[in-house]
């Protein structure tokens, strides 16, 4: 219980909950008489959600929860929860669902939602322009008058908010009762999402032909005959580079659960960005071979990807049957590197060349084998060219530090490729399954 005579106006942002003296002169929102103190100064409380609790237990401010801020945060969390928390080996384990250890938002809200009955918090990070410097909060659509004043706002399909800017920059409206918007593609997105995760089970939904003809132009603009060590050590049977891939047959994995978790992360990344303003040192890479190839042979949907948090779609090559449990489950980092090493530590790695990521790629009984498309939030890039790395050093400046993803820079140093490297699952989604079968 807090002391304070004021509320502190950082709320649960307040970076300061080490220090007992502030901790004594200010209330804070979860404090037991927190409110009571903001009605006596005439100040408008903070709502508790779930997202201000993680806030609060994220000292560090890494957008991380590591198991000694947890430890720390016990004597709140078990007065929150009414009842003893037992933070064991095996309760951290099923707390950190993806084994990074470490704990990301969704992961908290899955743990601390049902317990609380608090909404997640995240509303405010949607329905917002997210070119940076523009205030626009909601999109509505210019008219048609307006829409043909330029020649780019005349491409078929196109949508120009009365900012200015296209309808992509802006996300989906958030419907009643839920709190994160789902793709307006999706078959399943009408499903009701309680506090922490959608309800609805995740599903794959065959894509039409018009689909596979564009990954197939994917697969073809991204194509290297170029051949790498790791195509020998994982192909026994027969060490060559294919000389094309054709697609046979795909599916769009609608995952609720896993999409929150992305979409609230790509939220946070825009409008980071928006806030910092122009002047941060920040570096967009649109060079990215996927995203290129996305943006040329996507039509309507070409536009999808969000630049200035450097969201791209890449590649990630493992049998069919891993691919269909990624979607329906997720990426688990404790697995990582059993079958592609980890030249650049623990994490899940993913390719802009079908060739890169063919090389990981399992044959079913059909001899068809699986890529996954995902989608992927760079953020803010830790880029190296050295030829041997320090795994370590990587991997903690993106789980600790202020990197979201490794690019290392293979085809720079050894004309190769590069690989594109992350350490936790909220910055990857897996949309895409795509069967292919190598051709000589």
């Amino acid at each position: 219980m807090s002391l304070g005579c004021r509320p502190c106006p950082q709320g649960s942002s307040c970076r300061r909950q080490r220090d007992s003296r502030h901790l004594a002169q200010e209330a804070h929102p979860f404090d037991t008489d927190y409110v009571n103190i903001c009605q006596e100064c005439g100040t408008e409380p903070e709502q508790p959600s779930i997202r201000g609790l993680f806030q609060w237990v994220d000292v560090d401010d890494s957008g991380k929860i590591s198991v000694k801020e947890l430890e720390n945060a016990l004597p709140l969390l078990e007065n929150l929860f009414g009842e003893k928390v037992f933070l064991t080996k095996d309760a951290w384990r099923r707390l950190d669902e993806d084994g990074n250890d470490c704990v990301n938002f969704s992961e908290f809200a899955a743990w601390a939602g049902p317990r609380l009955g608090l909404p997640l918090g995240v509303k405010h990070l949607f329905n917002a322009c997210s070119i940076l410097g523009c205030p626009c909060e909601k999109f509505e659509e210019r008219s048609s008058e307006r829409c043909r004043s330029t020649i780019a706002e005349c491409q078929e399909g196109m949508q120009i908010c009365k900012c200015g800017h296209k309808s992509a920059t802006h996300d989906e409206t958030v419907p009643a009762g839920l709190e994160v918007p789902f793709p307006m593609y999706w078959h399943s997105c009408k499903g009701e999402l309680g506090n922490t995760v959608h309800n609805n089970a995740p599903v794959l939904v065959l894509v039409d032909a018009t689909m596979l003809q564009m990954f197939q132009d994917v697969l073809e603009k991204t194509y290297r005959n170029t051949w790498t060590r790791d195509r020998k050590r994982h192909n026994l049977d027969d060490g060559r580079v294919p000389t094309s891939y054709q697609v046979t047959r795909a599916w769009r994995s609608e995952n609720g659960k896993n999409w929150q978790k992305y979409c609230v992360r790509r939220a946070e990344l825009s409008r980071g960005r928006s806030e910092a303003g122009l002047g941060e040192d920040f570096v967009e890479f649109r060079n990215i071979k996927t995203m290129q190839a996305w943006e040329k042979h996507a039509g309507s949907s070409a536009d999808r990807l969000r630049p200035e948090c450097n969201e791209w779609y890449l590649l990630h090559g493992t049998s069919p049957e891993a691919a269909e449990m990624i979607c329906k489950g997720d990426f688990k980092i404790c697995m990582a590197g059993s079958s592609t090493g980890t030249l650049y530590g623990r994490g899940c790695y993913f390719s802009e060349s079908i060739t890169k990521a063919d090389e990981y790629a399992k044959a079913n009984e059909q001899g068809e084998r699986a890529l996954l498309l995902c989608r992927a939030l760079g953020g803010r890039v830790r880029y190296t060219s050295e030829l041997e790395p320090d795994p370590e050093e990587l991997t903690e400046s993106c789980i600790e530090g202020p990197y979201d993803c490794i690019m290392g820079d293979r085809e720079k140093c050894r004309d190769t490729f590069r690989e594109f490297v992350f350490y936790d699952t909220e910055n990857v989604y897996a949309e895409y399954v795509i069967y292919y079968k190598r051709q000589y």
